[in-house]
């Protein structure tokens, strides 16, 4: 057994090792900073051998002079980290140290010779495994700490280490890893691995070992990744959060494109249900990882007299309010909130009758009330009338957003503000206006079209769905939803429930529901499940005049099942005190009779319920508390269940999870995929989030698997030389390689790649300890072709924590392309045309610029000479290469090759490249030795394959020449703490090189290369630095552009940080004289709301050196000054000891600088994060402390009452300045952005995060791939839009990570969204009753033809025949649900190619088998196989059943077998919705059907069928020939779409045009002025088919047709009209040898 040890010696020891019985292994994967590190040396491998141990310690024996010299005292402490170390006199027996641990024991120790032997104790068989361990010995002087795994095993009191008072050290020899070191022999040798040793000269605290020992610390395990997992909780809404005394009632949901969107009440001075209360939403784009800023809605008005300093307690009103949010979003992308509304008021328990509107001439309009009672409303502009229909003085504001609608009901008389109709209160200073809304409650209804960043005008539904006899109606707090009716329509719903005018306070309550049926214009209420409800004897309740006869219903949740049914979950005053649910079968619209009861606990708070698939079974996933605590209402420990829906509306609670401990009230659900939901819920005070995946709620084992690898992703380090877009050598390809757990690396460190088709090695460079591992390769000359990763580390040691190697694998990682990619078409030149020296007829060579695989180019000219292709570039360009498509057939592809280039067609070419390429598929690409300047780009086949050469697409590539008058202009924004770059496009650009200098006349340094189609970079400066930059266009053939020098100012960054900030003051006075304080107590609320941020200043001392002076103080000021902090107070001061100190309001947050000796600026940042995962303090320029601890989450909140804050000192009790600072104070600043460590630097005392690109190339590979044939107009669409999106934000060379990381997963979202045609969920084939077949053996001889001589039932057979028993063999169709993976694929790969010009291709509907089966007197006797059997000498019919949903008119079956790996079709034919087959074949089958394609739309071609008949009588004697020619090039083209039967109209219209347009310029022989042709002698009759031409060069491109222009769109013109146009442009020119016009 290996042990596996990671050690740690020193004045600190850290060992990290796995023990076993034979050894141990050490292991150290964090690295601690050391102020003098004396020894570091990792990956050692032990085998319990002298040789191995001396091995292992070449290279340390430098170390050996420090060690002897360790003197443990409190001036000098040194540190060590050992697995298993020593220090000896190798030829001594009695002359060493050494550290040890015993494994069978578990003690740990350490033995000096002539001095001590002290050991700790670890619990018995802790390190006697083959895992992973860490362990540390601290040294403090006076005793000896050691810790394993994270956790301290006790400390014994040693005193030094190896001090002088021990003989044999000035002796000593050697210093040993992995044994002792004696008497010239290895002892205690150790069997295992090192992964790291350290040792240095700090004392560790136990948050620092706590740190190193995170990978083996067993806190951490078991291992939790994506597959098991739930996020911590993310206080979305906290106490006091912006002012807010605290939230209630969350609301939770997911938009159409994927953001999330929670709204909550934001009670701002009091917990209760009435008071100043808002409605707040916020957002989150990466799935509540983070989460915006409060966006107020609904901020109803306040009387003026109510402000923060007056609360009277939970009974308090003085506001109206809104409450109860509930969000629906829908599927259009439309996002609706309702709320309940109140007049000032103690809201639902002052609600009163009716609506608050009456109804005039048919239309309902707000109700007033004056003091005197006379009634008035509000009509169409806000215009008042009075009760007699008179229009008064007075109008009534509807309010807008910018203000939260705070102004909604301001009231007007002549223009003139007299207070708000929705506040009523009478004392004095009020602001309620003289005519008063109802006191009842309102429901209004907002809607956002972006996602919740903006809203609507409120709309109030009252007169829609609120009746006269209802005191309250409210929403039912949670979530709405979308019903699907069975005719495809949308409903919209809202859970409400409402009250009658019978009990005492609020009324009897019963729950209903609000919906829309035209996208959310128009509300309607449906039916109370109250109403109708039995009870007593047959009786039905009605919630109108509801009072004890049944339980009162009151907020509830609804959700929609597969058969369309709803049903609504209930909170309810039962004295089950149990969740009850109705069902609806029309949508809402009435309820059952019977309520269904959960048997769930329910103890009267609103619970939150979706329906999810799970496990393939329809589900519903229930949230509530489960009670069973100490608390009196129940609302505790936050439950998870999960329900599987029946056959009849029942639900089987098969699965439940606790979530929550402690208290936990209203929460809300939301799925956020197939496999996740997230939870918002209310936690004392606070509204959380957290998320969670199906298996986390179900508790499923964790099993702990092999390490495998799951993700690679690779970033490349240019060398300065090469292109940015191409990876060359010279290039360090950094491997980022990601496992599914953490793993340790030793040995040779090296992973496994291929570069084409050879094997290489990526050497380690980090990670080892975690999940990410690092590896770097250096790509050398002739590295071309794929890149892939495979699943290996071969020669090294990988293992998880608990000793298991990396998972053996044949998976591959594709990481693009290795030099010049052949398929990569962005540096095609565009704007191209192509002529050929011969061609056949319908195959000439524009087909080889036409952007269709499916056509080509073709010559089988007996003249060799003629097998070429030139390409006719718009202009001269440097071109540096060709890419080719051959033609899918193998015959005619170009095996051999010459390029020439020219710029001019007369002129004679010159030969740039030759080459052969593989008579393969697929680009192929030939990339110059240099830049060529050329318009002409001709290759040559130069020996064709049995005399055919062919193309399909030929492109040059290649950059614009450059334009000297060109100038690079760069503009630059400053951008806070980063600054933007933006260029215009440079003609030939290679590449762009961004400089930066921190002095215009300094070194100007390459910060970045980006590729030669970009045109922005942002720079990440952080603060307080001024940068100076340049951008380089280097340009092929011509001078590289250089740009101004541009500067951008970083300090002014930090002038904007200081006024952003909570408390942010710049001093123009800087001088404080011991007199001076500034106070900042306004600001006290704002900074205790803090519970992360950082607090900045900068100040020197001038004077005060002997005494303790305070720069910052914070505190309550009942509470006594201290300056070593405590829950009231905070300071940061210089002490009379010449040192800075900082305490704040958390015990060990104390930390001290030695800064204070000179009288210099000195500027620091003290920055922490909610999660006390960060407690840092830099002070100019360096990070002198940092922990983290949880301890010190929180921040400013930490203090129990902060009310007073001042710069200068501290003020007593009393108003005295206790410890006055006397010097300067430039700035001070506490904000809520947590600054970084760099942030924190630059600011005390920047370069563009590169996105990585490579899972999003994968991805739109990956989308680009799929047959779109095969797929859903609807899902195509959606995938084309998101892969759009990801090929912008691949192009942008500026994009961030987060940008690029959802642009992977909307687009592998519209992936897994695709549906295929027509795609029916079916049964797989089942088998008729009695559906076999059998074959009697009744002799030898027809055993011998079904059997093979080799068969073993062969010889049962002859055998059974012999003793004259009956023999047969049977046969059985047996449905198959399991096939394998490769299996699948061949069947798969067949049915891609079975396309007709009737018939869309194959679908695999099912798969069986026919399996053999051997009877003998009519008892099976045993299974034959298959392979045994010769072919079947008769067709066997068998009848499946199918899926009658499978079965179609249009709809043809074939039945696939598997035969020798090869793929066969049979007889198959449909039979009354049965599916029979005839076969003679044996073995796995798969049933596929076929589509008829729909019907061609009628295309009329009279008109051209006319027009040829016409062309083909024109006399070509009475004609030039060019004309001529013009004309019968057209008629060919012609001919050829009136005979194609898949040609649409368009084409037909388009070709007869050009058709007319060439008969109508035919040019008579007399009317000619052209010069005759010269025409080369060529035989009467032809001997082949090749028609040969070649294009000049034109004075006027745009003669030449396009790639792009429409005609070329059509497959017969394109055929046609380059020859045509080419023979117009002959005028005037010679002709030239080979052309045949």
């Amino acid at each position: 057994m290996k042990r596996k040890l990671i050690t740690s010696i020193g004045l600190s020891l850290i060992l990290t090792l796995t023990p076993a019985i034979q050894g141990m292994t050490y292991v150290y994967s964090q690295t601690i900073d050391y102020s003098d590190k004396l020894l570091d040396k990792t990956n050692m491998i032990f085998d319990n051998t002298l040789k191995t141990a001396i091995s292992n310690s070449e290279g340390i024996q430098d170390k050996l002079e420090l060690i002897k010299k360790m003197s443990l005292n409190e001036e000098q402490i040194n540190s060590e980290i050992v697995g298993l170390m020593s220090m000896s006199v190798h030829n001594e027996a009695s002359g060493y140290g050494a550290f040890f641990f015993r494994p069978t024991t578990g003690k740990f120790g350490i033995e000096v010779k002539g001095k001590s032997l002290v050991e700790v104790q670890a619990p018995v068989n802790t390190v006697n495994n083959t895992q992973w361990h860490t362990v540390t010995y601290v040294f403090t002087g006076n005793e000896m700490n050691v810790y394993l795994d994270g956790e301290n095993l006790g400390s014994v009191a040693f005193q030094g280490l190896f001090s002088d008072n021990t003989s044999w050290v000035p002796r000593a020899t050697k210093l040993t890893v992995g044994g002792l070191y004696r008497s010239e022999s290895l002892q205690w040798g150790l069997s295992g691995y090192i992964e790291k040793i350290e040792v240095g000269s700090d004392v560790l605290t136990a948050e620092q070992v706590n740190s190193i020992h995170k990978e083996t610390n067993s806190s951490d395990y078991p291992i939790i990744n994506d597959e098991f997992m739930k996020t911590s909780e993310y206080g979305l809404w906290d106490a006091y959060d912006e002012d807010v005394y605290m939230y209630r009632i969350p609301s939770l949901v997911k938009t159409k494109d994927g953001t999330l969107v929670a709204a909550a009440d934001a009670r701002k001075k009091h917990w209760n249900d009435w008071g100043d209360i808002a409605t707040v939403v916020r957002t989150s784009i990466d799935n509540g990882s983070t989460w915006s800023k409060n966006t107020t809605v609904l901020d109803m008005p306040t009387q003026p007299y109510y402000t923060q300093d007056v609360i009277l307690g939970g009974s308090d009103i003085r506001s109206a309010l809104s409450i109860d949010p509930v969000l629906l979003s829908s599927s259009n992308g439309d996002l609706f909130l309702l709320v309940d509304m109140f007049p000032e008021s103690q809201a639902g328990v002052s609600s009163k009758l009716g609506t608050g509107y009456v109804e005039v001439d048919g239309k309902s309009y707000l109700e007033l009330t004056d003091d005197s009672g006379n009634k008035y409303t509000v009509r169409e502009e806000g215009k008042v009338y009075s009760s007699t229909g008179e229009l008064t003085e007075y109008t009534v504001s509807n309010g807008d957003y910018e203000h939260a609608f705070a102004n909604k009901g301001d009231f007007y008389s002549n223009g003139k503000r007299l207070g708000n109709i929705y506040l009523n209160g009478t004392a004095e200073g009020n602001d309620s206006a003289p005519l008063k809304a109802y006191v009842t409650s309102y429901l209004w209804l907002f809607k956002s079209t972006d996602n919740g960043q903006t809203w609507s005008d409120p709309i109030d539904l009252n007169p829609e769905v609120k009746e006269d006899w209802m005191r309250f109606m409210g929403s039912g707090p949670g979530n709405g939803l979308e019903v699907v009716k069975a005719d495809g329509s949308i409903r919209l719903m809202f859970p409400v429930y409402y009250t009658n005018a019978n009990g005492s306070g609020i009324g009897k309550q019963s729950s209903a529901n609000i919906y829309s049926d035209d996208g959310g214009i128009t509300w309607h209420r449906g039916e109370s499940p109250n109403d109708g409800r039995i009870y007593g004897n047959g009786l039905h309740a009605s919630s109108q005049t509801l009072n004890n006869e049944v339980t009162e219903l009151g907020e509830s949740q609804i959700v929609q099942l597969k058969n369309g049914h709803l049903l609504q979950f209930l909170r309810n005053r039962g004295t089950n005190k149990t969740i009850l649910y109705a069902i609806s079968e029309d949508y809402g619209e009435t309820w059952s009779d019977t309520l269904i009861d959960t048997g769930l606990y329910e103890p009267y708070c609103q619970m939150s319920v979706i329906s999810m698939d799970v496990d393939g079974k329809e589900s519903l996933v229930l949230s509530n508390p489960a009670g069973g605590g100490t608390r009196a209402d129940g609302r505790e420990n936050g439950t998870i269940r999960i329900g599987e829906v029946q056959d009849n509306d029942t639900i089987n609670w098969v699965s439940e999870r606790l979530i929550k401990e402690g208290r936990y009230a209203y929460s809300t659900l939301c799925q956020l995929d197939d496999d996740h939901v997230g939870v918002l819920y209310e936690y004392d005070g606070h509204i959380k989030y957290t998320s969670m995946n199906i298996d986390y709620i179900q508790n499923k084992n964790i099993i702990f698997d092999q390490p495998a690898i799951s993700e690679v992703t690779k970033e490349v380090i240019k060398d300065s030389n090469n292109e940015p877009s191409i990876i060359q050598a010279g290039d360090v390809i950094r491997f980022n390689v990601r496992l599914n757990q953490n793993v340790f690396v030793l040995g040779e460190q090296k992973l496994d790649i291929t570069i084409g088709a050879n094997n290489k090695s990526a050497k380690y460079v980090s990670g080892s300890g975690t999940n990410n591992i690092v590896f770097d390769y250096t790509v050398g000359d002739g590295d071309s072709g794929d890149l892939v990763v495979n699943h290996a580390m071969t020669g090294s040691i990988v293992e998880n924590v608990y000793g298991s190697s990396l998972l053996e694998s044949s998976n591959k990682f594709e990481l693009g392309i290795v030099g010049f990619n052949p398929e990569d078409a962005s540096r095609d030149l565009k704007d191209v045309d192509a002529a050929a020296g011969s061609f056949e007829n319908g195959h000439n060579a524009s087909m080889s610029r036409d952007d269709k695989n499916e056509t080509y180019w073709e010559s089988r000219s007996t003249d060799l000479s003629k097998h070429y292709v030139t390409l006719y570039l718009d202009k001269e360009y440097n071109v540096d290469g060709l890419r080719y498509l051959p033609a899918a057939n193998e015959e005619g592809r170009i095996t051999e090759y010459e390029i020439q280039v020219s710029d001019n067609p007369d002129d004679s070419f010159v030969t740039v490249a030759t080459g052969t390429w593989e008579n393969t598929e697929g680009w192929k690409i030939v990339k110059f030795d240099k830049i060529h300047s050329a318009r002409y780009v001709k290759i040559v086949s130069t020996n064709p394959t049995n005399g055919v050469s062919a193309i399909a697409e030929l492109s040059a590539t290649g950059i614009e020449k450059a334009t000297e008058a060109q100038k690079l202009e760069v503009q630059v924004e400053p951008r806070y703490n980063t600054v933007r770059l933006e260029w215009n496009n440079i003609a030939a650009a290679t590449k762009y090189v961004i400089k930066r200098a921190e002095a215009v006349d300094g070194t100007y340094e390459t910060i970045r290369e980006l590729d030669r189609n970009a045109t922005k970079f942002i720079d990440e400066t952080g603060y307080g630095k001024k940068y100076y930059y340049k951008v380089e266009a280097p340009r092929a053939g011509a001078q590289t552009l250089v740009s101004d020098v541009l500067t951008f100012d970083g300090t002014t960054g930090l002038e904007t940080l200081i006024k952003n900030s909570q408390l942010g003051v710049q001093y123009e006075n800087t001088t404080f004289d011991g007199n001076r304080i500034e106070t900042y107590n306004d600001k006290s609320t704002t900074i205790q709301s803090l519970e992360k941020g950082s607090i900045i200043m900068k100040f020197k001392k001038n004077g005060n050196f002997d005494k303790d002076t305070v720069m910052l103080g914070l505190k309550n000021k009942a509470t006594p000054t201290t300056l070593t902090g405590g829950s009231q107070v905070a300071s940061f001061w210089m002490g009379s000891d010449k040192i800075f100190h900082l305490a704040f309001p958390i015990t060990g947050s104390q930390a001290k600088l030695n800064i204070g000796s000179d009288s210099g600026w000195h500027t620091l940042v003290l920055s922490n994060d909610s999660a006390g995962k960060t407690y840092r303090l830099t002070v100019d320029g360096e990070e002198v402390w940092a922990l983290t601890n949880t301890k010190f989450n929180g921040f400013f909140s930490k203090f129990s009452n902060l009310n007073q804050i001042t710069v200068g000192g501290h003020l007593s009790t009393t108003g005295v300045n206790e410890y006055p600072f006397i010097g300067e104070i430039a700035y001070v600043a506490i904000t809520d952005e947590i600054l970084t460590d760099k942030e924190a630097k630059d600011l005390t005392k920047g370069v563009t995060i590169i996105a990585n690109k490579d899972a999003l190339v994968a991805k739109i590979n990956e989308a680009k791939a799929l047959d779109p044939s095969v797929y859903t107009d609807a899902s195509i669409t959606e995938l084309r839009t998101q892969l759009e999106n990801a090929k912008a934000i691949n192009a942008d060379q500026t994009v961030s990570q987060k940008a690029v990381d959802d642009a992977i997963g909307a687009l592998d979202n519209a992936i897994k969204a695709m549906v295929k045609k027509e795609s029916i969920e079916i049964t797989y084939p089942v088998i008729e009753e009695g559906s076999t077949q059998t074959i009697g053996l009744h002799n030898v001889e027809e055993a011998k033809a079904l059997l093979l001589e080799t068969a073993e039932e062969l010889s049962i057979v002859k055998d059974a025949l012999a003793n004259g028993k009956k023999v047969e063999l049977v046969v059985e169709a047996n449905p198959l649900t399991d096939v394998t993976e490769n299996d699948r694929k061949k069947f798969e790969d067949f049915a891609k190619d079975t396309e007709t010009n009737y018939y869309n291709r194959l679908n695999i509907a099912g798969y069986f088998e026919l399996k053999v089966f051997l009877k003998i007197d009519d008892v099976q006797a045993k299974e034959v196989n298959v392979e045994n059997i010769n072919e079947l000498s008769e067709t066997l019919i068998f009848n499946l059943v199918v899926d009658k949903n499978l079965v179609s008119k249009n709809r043809k079956f074939k039945t696939l077998a598997l035969v020798d790996d090869n793929v066969e079709k049979f007889y198959t034919e449909l039979k009354n919705n049965n599916i029979e087959i005839e076969t003679y074949k044996l073995g796995l089958c798969a049933l596929s059907y076929q589509d008829k394609k729909a019907k061609a739309v009628e295309v009329d071609k009279a008109k051209l069928e006319k027009l040829i008949a016409e062309a083909e009588k024109i006399n070509k004697d009475e004609y030039t020939e060019i004309s001529y020619n013009a004309m019968a090039e057209k008629l060919e083209a012609a001919k050829i779409i009136l005979e194609d039967k898949n040609v649409n109209q368009e084409a037909v219209d388009n070709v007869a045009k050009e058709l007319q347009t060439a008969m109508d310029n035919l040019v008579k022989k007399e009317e000619s002025n052209e010069p005759p042709v010269v025409t080369p002698t060529t035989p009467t009759t032809p001997t082949n088919s090749d028609n040969s031409t070649n294009i000049p060069k034109s004075d006027n491109p745009t003669e030449l047709v396009k790639t792009g222009d429409e005609s070329v769109v059509l497959s017969a013109i394109t055929a046609f009209v380059l020859l045509a146009t080419g023979t117009v442009l002959l005028k005037r020119r010679k002709t030239r040898e080979g052309e045949n016009i």
